[in-house]
């Protein structure tokens, strides 16, 4: 099991600027290779969720919670 206290996290996503596709893309690779390495793919969806919503940065978060979601949503629904 890899360690991650040896990883560095992705870069909190940008939320503003003109480029917010291609920042949102960049930041869903980068995590993807995160959770590899950190050997999460394997951890629960609740655990890979908190991770997740750690590692998007404060401003990220911060419009996360505002968001209205149906009962039962998740953030691993937002990033499918």
């Amino acid at each position: 099991m890899a360690t991650t206290s040896n990883l560095c996290v992705p870069d909190p996503l940008r939320v503003l600027g003109s480029n917010m596709a291609d920042d949102w893309q960049r930041f869903r690779e980068q995590y993807d290779n995160y959770e590899m390495a950190a050997d999460l793919t394997h951890k629960s969806q609740e655990k890979r969720d908190a991770v997740f919503l750690t590692c998007i940065g404060n401003d990220a978060y911060d419009i996360y919670c505002t968001m209205e979601f149906e009962s039962g949503t998740i953030a691993s629904d937002l990033i499918q």
